[in-house]
């Protein structure tokens, strides 16, 4: 049996990653779960919207768009959604809005 510590499975080395990034979701205000659920549904709509396009304009050449809508889709998601973290961010750091609560350590 393999220890945690020494196991360099993608699985392990990724669940050590993930555990580095110490997210604590128990600290976001209502303004930060705001930021975050409007973030990943701006993204979303703006996925499914290259998707439907890329699709639609695909059919009309008579080509089947498997991969590229699915990648416009995946690629689409993440860049809109992580800018429009950043950007809901920063409004709410402007307005004086925090989105975590002070550490009280």
């Amino acid at each position: 049996m393999v220890s945690d510590d020494d196991d360099n499975s993608a699985p392990a080395r990724f669940g050590r990653w993930m555990n580095q990034l110490d997210i604590d979701f128990s600290s976001f205000t209502l303004v930060g779960w705001v930021v975050a659920i409007g973030s990943l549904v701006l993204g979303g709509f703006a996925a499914y919207s290259v998707y439907s396009l890329v699709e639609a304009w695909d059919n009309q050449r008579g080509v089947n768009a498997g991969k590229a809508s699915g990648l416009s889709f995946c690629i689409t998601m993440v860049v809109v959604t992580v800018f429009s973290f950043q950007g809901l961010r920063a409004v709410a750091h402007w307005s004086g809005n925090p989105i975590v609560r002070k550490s009280e350590d």
